[in-house]
């Protein structure tokens, strides 16, 4: 299997940590752009 490397699809930067699941268990992301206007999750 081959993963793909997650970006932010608000600031496409590639510095995203993993900020648990919703409740259909599909990951949830919290960007880590430190220049981002915020820290948007998705």
């Amino acid at each position: 299997m081959v993963l793909a490397p997650v970006k932010c699809p608000h600031c496409g930067s590639d510095k995203v940590k993993k900020n648990g699941t919703d409740r259909n268990g599909k990951q949830r992301f919290l960007c880590g752009n430190e220049k981002s206007d915020s820290r948007k999750m998705y």
